[in-house]
């Protein structure tokens, strides 16, 4: 069970290149104990707390895609990606976004350019 904890606390502490790396890792799911069964179903169904950190990793490239575009008056072409490096971002729908580890269902990748 202890891996399943501290993995959050780990991967919160990666830079996001680091953390895009790890996070293709999956740790294998517990076995299920005969003298806790109940325990164990309840832990198989837990979710996932990578994505909560990925959360804060994309809230962070999106804060540097803001600090690239507005502050240094950086190209897009010449833009840094926080998980990829290099990489052009994205326009879509008058945002702006970079890629990132996981689906981003939220657009926190995303800057909003146009309205």
């Amino acid at each position: 069970m202890t891996p399943t904890y501290y993995r959050p606390d780990y991967l919160s502490t990666l830079t996001p290149s680091e953390f895009a790396n790890e996070i293709k890792i999956q740790l294998p799911t517990p076995e299920k104990s005969i003298r806790n069964y109940a325990g164990s179903v309840l832990t198989s169904l837990a979710p996932s707390y990578d994505e909560y950190v990925a959360r804060f990793n994309d809230l962070d490239a999106k804060i540097s895609l803001f600090n690239q575009l507005h502050h240094f008056k950086i190209d897009l072409g010449k833009m840094e990606n926080p998980y990829y490096g290099k990489e052009t971002p994205t326009e879509d729908n008058g945002s702006l976004c970079f890629d990132g580890p996981l689906e981003d269902h939220h657009a926190l990748r995303c800057l909003k350019i146009k309205i």
